[in-house]
C-alpha cells in the first residue's frame, strides 16, 4: 500500500475487487467490515489482501462465487503479524507447483501453454485446462460413476428448481475430478 487509506476506503477498495474477483455484486456483511477493520489494525496491505481473495475466489466454481464471504481471511488475521517485507514475499510466491501435478498425472506440457490469458487468471486456467484434460481422458466406465456420484450429489445437496441443473452437474464433476486427483 503505497499510501495509507482511510477505513473507509480500504473497505471500499476490498468491496470493489471482490465483486471484480467472484463476477457477482456482493455486499459486504457486517461481519466481512470487522474482519477488514482486523487486518487494518494489522496493517495487512490491500494487496496481500487482495491476493488472498483472489486465491479464495479461484478456490469455488463461479457458480458458487457469490456466496462468497471474508471468513476464510480469520486463520491469516490470528497468525503473527510480519514485517511488510515478509508480507510481500509471500504475496509473490507462485500459487502452486503446476509441473508437479502435470507430471505426477502424466499430462502434456501444453496443457500450461496459457500466453494469452491475464496474469490474475491465469491460475484458474491452469487448473481449468488440466481439469479438462483429465475429463477428456477418462475412461467411459468413470465418466459414467462420476455422473452418477454428482447426480446424486446434486439431488442430495441441491433444490433443484432454483438452479441451471446442466452448469451445477459440471461444477460437481469438476470437483470431485480435483478431489479424485488432488488437484
Amino acid at each position: 500500500m503505497a499510501q495509507k487509506l482511510s477505513e473507509t476506503a480500504y473497505i471500499r477498495e476490498i468491496s470493489t475487487y471482490i465483486k471484480q474477483a467472484t463476477g457477482f455484486n456482493i455486499n459486504l456483511s457486517a461481519a466481512d467490515k470487522q474482519i477488514l477493520k482486523e487486518c487494518i489494525k494489522k496493517e495487512i496491505p490491500l494487496e496481500t489482501l487482495k491476493e488472498l481473495i483472489r486465491k479464495e475466489a479461484s478456490r469455488y466454481p463461479p457458480e458458487k462465487r457469490k456466496k462468497m464471504n471474508l471468513s476464510f481471511l480469520r486463520e491469516y488475521i490470528k497468525k503473527p503479524v510480519k514485517s511488510k517485507e515478509e508480507t510481500a514475499k509471500t504475496v509473490n510466491v507462485p500459487q502452486r507447483n503446476w509441473q508437479e501435478v502435470i507430471y505426477k498425472l502424466n499430462i502434456p506440457e501444453e496443457v500450461l501453454n496459457i500466453k494469452d490469458i491475464l496474469e490474475d487468471l491465469q491460475e484458474i486456467a491452469i487448473e481449468t485446462k488440466i481439469i479438462n484434460y483429465l475429463w477428456e481422458h477418462l475412461p467411459t466406465e468413470e465418466k459414467k460413476a462420476l455422473q452418477k456420484k454428482a447426480i446424486e450429489k446434486l439431488k442430495k445437496e441441491f433444490i433443484l428448481t432454483n438452479i441451471e441443473v446442466e452448469k451445477v452437474l459440471k461444477s460437481i464433476i469438476r470437483q470431485l475430478i480435483k478431489e479424485k486427483y488432488n488437484i
